[in-house]
């Protein structure tokens, strides 16, 4: 069924949140974008595509600080490529598996009839070699010919590490690779805030916590997401150091 102009006008921008690495952050970023672009009054919802069901199980516990709708879809590739037919959402945030090769990853990217059913990806990684390299390939043998615009967003790096990872990441941008401006760094209130059944933005902002360090890294990758991915109404804030070469 062909869908009229004013029908598209209302589908929902749709964000892909995805590593063929665990343990990077995934969920963490998937959260935390649904929580502030509700708060810029988007209607929002997050998908648990992960079958650990953790972006779910996250939401649920913390209740009114998540002002989202969440849903679990499984690895059902049926239900994920039918995402451009709902129209009561102006965001649609997918927690993705970890595994490249699932029916959740093939299902966004070709959709039922060949088409990508996201409009963007953000791909979290650690900035390890070991950990960039299989990011890289998915990024080069994947995502880029099925021509979706992306994002490789460096997670979980140590403060004292920050010039190193800018470094290697600047690097892998030269080459060509989508990479952020925003770094995540491997903060405590990250763990902080799955266990007290909050979003980051809703820790308290005491003399020894980093919540708001951490939220502000959130709200600087929201922008280049939001805003210069998907053209979202979102605003202004001041930037980071780049990595040089950086296509974002």
């Amino acid at each position: 069924m062909t869908r009229s102009d004013s029908d598209a006008a209302k589908r929902p921008k749709v964000l892909g949140v995805g590593s063929p690495k665990g343990g990077v952050g995934k969920t963490q970023s998937a959260v935390t974008l649904a929580v502030l672009a509700a708060h810029e009054h988007y209607k929002v919802l997050l998908i648990d595509a992960d079958e650990n069901r953790s972006a779910y199980n996250w939401s649920v516990r913390a209740g009114d600080h998540m002002p989202f709708d969440v849903d679990v879809v499984g690895d059902s590739a049926h239900a994920l490529s039918r995402l451009r037919e709902i129209d009561e959402y102006d965001l649609i945030i997918i927690d993705l598996p970890g595994a490249r090769t699932s029916d959740a990853w093939n299902a966004l990217l070709h959709g039922s009839d060949g088409s990508p059913v996201v409009d963007a990806l953000l791909v979290p990684s650690a900035v390890r070699v070991m950990d960039l390299r299989p990011v890289v390939e998915v990024i080069n043998s994947v995502i880029i010919p099925a021509k979706i615009p992306y994002l490789l967003v460096g997670t979980f790096v140590r403060t004292e590490a920050m010039h190193l990872a800018l470094n290697d990441l600047t690097e892998i941008a030269t080459s060509g690779i989508a990479v952020a401006r925003s770094i995540i760094r491997d903060l405590v209130v990250h763990a902080q805030a799955v266990a007290a059944d909050r979003p980051v933005s809703a820790m308290p902002g005491g003399r020894r916590s980093t919540a708001r360090a951490a939220e502000r890294e959130y709200r600087l990758l929201a922008h280049e997401l939001f805003k210069g991915l998907l053209g979202m109404k979102w605003p202004d804030v001041s930037e980071p150091a780049s990595p040089k070469g950086t296509t974002a």
